[in-house]
């Protein structure tokens, strides 16, 4: 900082004389003369132009805001025991106040104590974080305390009671604290001690504060984000996993709605789950229609023709259920009735017209149950969901599902025979049937047999277990066979025209792309079996165990949802709070630092009228 001062320079003019040139010395005097109107002429231009200035540099005293009060007791400006004194003046701000407010109490009524009354709430406001009135009365509340008072009192005149000047009782107190203060610049002590309480603490941990603030405000948005990606991972993995147990759209969204509304009655999942086995009768329809392609047929009589020729000519039976399904072509479904007819089992002879009303009966039955099942009426209740292992369905065929059937061929030395073994045949393993052989009981119309036929006629025949297991057999067992056979014929040896020469016509005469044709129609047959969903409701149907683990899957996503739906409700009003809380907090730390700039300002000023230099109070306060 530079001050400025003003530079003039005084000088005096010479009157110039008119004079004749008479000789030397009368040339050197007029030349003098010249010479001096010249030296006038330019100090009067001088005098005409700006007075310039110069910049003088002023002392300047630096101190660190941390050690105003040190540098002012080195100084003697503050005597060395000031805290003793600050402590003595809060004793007479605590006297004085009280007087304060016991006069306003019996004058506040007038008019000229509105003034006071304001000042008695504005400290009372800003008390209200502290819950101490006496706390908040600094040397600047002091100041505003005496010109407040000092006005309420030369209104009332009591400046004049009774003869004496000076003022009211409260006003001398107040004007005590007042003096008290400046005497011995404990102003300056008190002062310089808010400012570091602010640049070191106050401001910082409000700063902070107000940076958490943001923080969570920050982390709430991208919770909720996540949240609503969740949300619709939930809905999309819950509807899919519905859709492929064929659970009605309406109940699917139905159990949503229930969910994000966090209600926990809703569809009965496990019941929802069993309806589906209502699909089973039209995969066994496609199992049996798959069947039928001449094909297969073909597929199965050359199977029986090729074990017949390397068993000695001897019939085979192994493959009985593929034989029952190819005896029933012309029907689209087959019933536990036909299997056990077809096997020379013993059943009742009843009328047909009870028997089909006995159905008819049985299928009412089932609608109705399947409506009630509508209702809503199930508490989805708290699982434990485990990821764990996965429910396969047991087929007992010893084939793996996924893996295609691989059938090494080691190599055999030429001088060997080859031979190819099939294992020992016989038509006991699965029983044999012969249509002469059933025996139908004596005609009955008792309930109990009704019923049992009805029964029987209702029921597939990949219904029941073993059926199920020896049919997958059969059909796994063939598809090996023709497939091995696929391979054997790719090699085309001498040596298995030499063994196959005195086989029949069908073994010999039959070629690689005809034994394709019939590996490719049994592997159609062997993929509608493998279908992944059919599998799901033969074990919905037989597992009890795997039933619950699909609800519980199914009732853990609904919980997820419930979960986030209730979080992101709360997302609202959690950001709001946060809002409201730096809506709050952001003033008041703008006030604290505008009042810690103030006490810099009239500390710097205060000192500067004392020493007449300028002063700088510089550090950290510098950077708020």
């Amino acid at each position: 900082m530079f001050s400025f001062e003003e530079e003039t320079t005084t000088t005096t003019s010479v009157p110039v004389a008119n004079a004749t040139i008479v000789d030397d010395d009368d040339q050197k005097q007029e030349g003098n003369e010249e010479e001096f109107t010249i030296q006038g002429d330019q100090q009067v231009k001088q005098q005409q132009q700006p007075i310039k200035q110069q910049y003088v540099p002023v002392e300047t005293i630096d101190i660190n805001y941390e050690k105003v009060k040190d540098w002012l007791v080195n100084r003697n400006f503050l005597p060395s025991d000031y805290v003793k004194q600050l402590k003595q003046i809060r004793g007479y701000i605590k006297h004085a106040f009280k007087e304060l407010k016991d006069k306003h109490e019996e004058v506040k009524s007038k008019e000229s104590e509105k003034p006071v009354t304001e000042l008695l709430e504005k400290i009372n406001q800003l008390s209200q974080e502290s819950q101490d009135e006496l706390a908040v009365i600094d040397y600047f509340i002091t100041k505003e305390i005496v010109q407040v008072l000092e006005k309420a009192d030369s209104s009332e005149g009591s400046g004049y009671l009774f003869g004496l000047v000076g003022g009211s009782k409260r006003l001398k107190l107040w004007k005590h604290v007042l003096q008290s203060y400046e005497a011995n610049n404990l102003h300056l002590a008190e002062i310089s001690g808010y400012i570091i309480q602010n640049v070191k603490y106050e401001i910082p941990s409000m700063s902070s504060s107000l940076l958490s603030l943001r923080n969570q405000l920050e982390s709430i948005d991208r919770k909720e984000d996540d949240w609503k990606r969740s949300l619709e991972i939930a809905k999309r993995e819950f509807t899919e996993s519905c859709e492929k147990l064929s659970i009605n759209r309406e109940k699917i969204e139905s159990m949503i709605q229930f969910a994000s509304s966090g209600s926990s009655v809703g569809v009965d999942i496990e019941d929802e789950i069993k309806s589906a086995v209502s699909d089973l009768p039209q995969f066994y329809e496609n199992i049996v229609v798959s069947c039928k392609d001449a094909k297969f047929k073909k597929a199965v009589d050359y199977y029986e023709d090729f074990t017949s020729f390397f068993n000695k000519n001897k019939v085979r039976e192994d493959l009985t259920c593929l034989k029952f399904v190819l005896s029933n072509l012309e029907k689209s479904t087959l019933s536990m009735y036909d299997w056990k007819l077809f096997n020379n089992q013993s059943l009742p002879s009843v009328d047909e017209e009870k028997v089909q009303s006995y159905i008819q009966k049985l299928k009412d039955e089932e609608s109705k149950k399947a409506n009630k099942s509508n209702e809503p009426q199930i508490d989805f209740g708290d699982f434990e969901f485990s990821t764990e292992g996965n429910v396969e369905i047991n087929w007992d065929t010893g084939v793996e599902e996924n893996k295609e059937i691989e059938i090494k061929f080691d190599d055999v030395a030429q001088e060997k025979e080859l031979e190819i073994d099939f294992g020992d045949f016989s038509t006991d393993d699965v029983g044999g049937f012969s249509m002469d052989s059933v025996d139908i009981s004596s005609n009955t119309n008792d309930e109990d047999s009704i019923k049992l036929v009805a029964e029987l006629r209702m029921k597939s025949f990949l219904d029941d277990e073993d059926v199920r297991a020896l049919f997958s057999n059969n059909l796994f067992q063939l598809y090996a066979f023709v497939q091995q056979r696929v391979i054997e014929v790719t090699k085309n040896s001498s040596l298995d025209s030499e063994i196959f020469s005195s086989a029949p016509n069908s073994i010999k005469s039959i070629t690689k792309e005809e034994i394709q044709n019939l590996m490719h129609a049994t592997g159609n047959v062997v993929t509608t079996l493998n279908n992944h969903r059919f599998k799901q409701l033969i074990l919905i149907k037989t597992s009890k165990k795997f039933v619950e683990r699909l609800v519980q899957s199914l009732t853990q996503k609904l919980e997820i949802m419930s979960k986030t739906k209730t979080n992101l409700e709360g997302v609202d009003s959690q950001r709001s709070s946060l809002n409201n809380s730096i809506k709050n907090q952001q003033p008041t730390v703008l006030k604290i630092k505008k009042q810690t700039k103030d006490y810099q300002d009239f500390i710097q000023k205060n000192l500067s009228e004392k020493l007449g230099k300028r002063v700088v109070i510089f550090g950290e306060i510098n950077k708020i």
